[in-house]
């Protein structure tokens, strides 16, 4: 009698430790939903924050632009506008910004006028970058014509049409419009990626045909005026007009030493700019790069942007 009770009593004990250890993993796991949920809650909520924060310091920035336009018809490194963000604290994390200008870069879609001819004079313009950033036996001029120009000859001698790249793999079209943006240059003829970093910082894909402002160009972009104007005297003209930048496109050129080829526009403002904004809150990190338009009259608005959760 006692050896039954006691054998009852030891498997009412283990039921006990069982009914324990399953109170235990429910718990655990309710705490870890719960836990969760809180995460997945402030991930939402801090992303909210930076994307208002984000919201407040485009319009920030535009109101600069439109103070600069005001108080000066040209755009060069020493206006306020040119100067990074320092890290500003708000609640919770910190914001960082800088503002590009984009007349200072070559713009990739002017190599087709608006009525869909390549424009010769921006094609020898490209060769000439291509040449000044040492990577012309790699990237065919012509082939980004044929990206975007609206027909489907190929340009010679080393353009791509559809006939090329159907043969890909995987296949695909050329899209015979603007680029849209400088990773389109990806699905180029033979495009390696790891060019991308180095021809990125000096040409742009923006939406109509715009003129160069040589107080804001780079050294590769200066190169890229004339035909045998070498490094050393780009480097020249950069410290000639130092942050001040030149007062008239007459003193460029004279600092140049001849004209520059006709059919590039140059000039000394801007009227394209990126913003890149990053809103670290807690542990969310976000970065918005936000395409600028400032009209003539002065007022800019956002015409795209582009979101990176880092």
């Amino acid at each position: 009698m006692r050896t039954e009770w006691r054998r009852q009593s030891g498997v009412a004990l283990i039921i006990a430790l069982l009914v324990v250890a399953m109170a235990a993993i429910v718990a655990v796991a309710v705490m870890a939903r719960a836990e969760a949920e809180y995460r997945r809650a402030q991930m939402v909520l801090h992303g909210e924050q930076a994307m208002q924060y984000i919201y407040g310091a485009e319009h920030w920035v535009m109101q600069i632009l439109l103070r600069d336009r005001q108080d000066s018809a040209d755009d060069h490194f020493g206006q306020a506008w040119a100067y990074d963000l320092p890290p500003l604290p708000v609640d919770g994390g910190a914001v960082r910004g800088r503002l590009t200008d984009l007349n200072g870069r070559f713009n990739l879609n002017n190599l087709v006028t608006a009525d869909g001819e390549v424009s010769e004079p921006h094609l020898a313009q490209f060769r000439r970058l291509l040449q000044a950033l040492g990577v012309a036996d790699q990237i065919q001029a012509s082939a980004v014509v044929d990206f975007i120009d609206p027909d489907g000859e190929t340009t010679m001698p080393d353009g791509a049409e559809d006939q090329y790249y159907l043969g890909t793999e995987p296949p695909h079209r050329t899209p015979n419009r603007p680029l849209a943006s400088i990773s389109e240059l990806a699905l180029l003829r033979d495009f390696d990626q790891a060019l991308l970093p180095v021809i990125a910082p000096h040409v742009a894909t923006l939406p109509d045909r715009t003129r160069l402002n040589v107080n804001t160009v780079s050294t590769p972009v200066l190169m890229s005026l004339g035909e045998g104007l070498s490094e050393s005297a780009a480097q020249s003209l950069i410290e000639a007009r130092a942050d001040s930048g030149y007062a008239s496109i007459e003193d460029f050129e004279s600092m140049l030493g001849s004209a520059p080829e006709p059919g590039v526009p140059l000039g000394l403002s801007s009227d394209w700019f990126m913003l890149t904004l990053r809103v670290s809150i807690g542990s969310t990190t976000l970065t918005m790069y936000s395409l600028l338009e400032r009209s003539p009259a002065g007022p800019t608005r956002v015409v795209a942007r582009q979101q990176t959760p880092w």
